[in-house]
């Protein structure tokens, strides 16, 4: 199938800038922020072969988990339509058919879509924001994507809990303000926090948003704070994140 064949006149074919990438995306509906990067490098990706995408949206988080890793098999679950559908076409424009597998399906019913405990490694970028907070865009695409309007957090971590082998890890990315919320949840179904990292946009502001990665209780509770990551220096990106893109073809 030829590439205007998988592209719609509302959408935009971009650039990953990683391994020859592209991502179909709508041109002025809901689309990939830096947040979806930050996550999919934070995921740990040591002795992971099964990766799920809750929410995968177009389908970003699993194309970047399968450059990194090559061996690893993703499969991204999505609700909503039109992103359903971007991150299938994503998938074969990059002929990642036999690595990534997009499903559609209902977070909040994750039981109906997977086996329990089939995911080493279970990453999600979650609505940011709660119902009652904030605007409500008028797109159902975009306020599904920002607002708890389909799904809330806690649907989120009690289905990565359903998911997650025993040693397996849940890997996910919140605004700071509702760390303490995340910290609660995690406790609510039984995931322990392993690792946790603050993001800032520069080094003298505030963190906006928070990395953390959890996994089922074992004995040892313990976990690490690990160094701030900052998005910019100056202007420009800062040599952490332009290290993403080192290894890019």
């Amino acid at each position: 199938m030829g590439e205007n064949s998988l592209i719609q006149k509302d959408e935009s074919l971009d650039d990953l800038i990683l391994g020859g990438m592209k991502i179909i995306q709508s041109q002025k509906g809901y689309r990939f922020s830096i947040d979806a990067v930050l996550l999919a490098h934070f995921a740990k990706l040591d002795d992971v072969s099964t990766a799920v995408d809750l929410g995968c949206g177009c389908g970003v988080i699993a194309m970047i988990l399968a450059f990194r890793l090559p061996s690893l098999k993703v499969i991204g679950l999505e609700y909503q339509e039109d992103m359903f559908a971007q991150a299938c076409r994503s998938t074969e424009y990059n002929q990642l058919q036999n690595r990534v597998v997009i499903k559609q399906g209902d977070v909040r019913r994750i039981e109906k879509v997977f086996d329990q405990g089939t995911a080493d490694l279970v990453v999600c970028n979650p609505p940011f924001y709660q119902l009652g907070t904030g605007k409500i865009n008028n797109d159902p695409v975009i306020s599904g994507a920002r607002h708890e309007t389909l799904a809330s957090l806690s649907d989120f971590i009690k289905a990565a809990a359903f998911l997650l082998k025993p040693q397996g890890e849940f890997s996910f990315i919140i605004t700071a303000e509702r760390f303490i919320e995340a910290l609660d949840l995690l406790a609510d179904y039984r995931l322990n926090v392993r690792r946790i990292r603050m993001v800032h946009s520069k080094d003298d502001r505030e963190a906006k948003l928070v990395l953390m990665a959890a996994g089922k209780r074992q004995k040892s509770k313990a976990y690490r704070i690990l160094a701030p990551l900052i998005i910019y220096e100056g202007k420009e990106y800062s040599s952490e994140i332009l290290s993403y893109y080192q290894n890019r073809e």
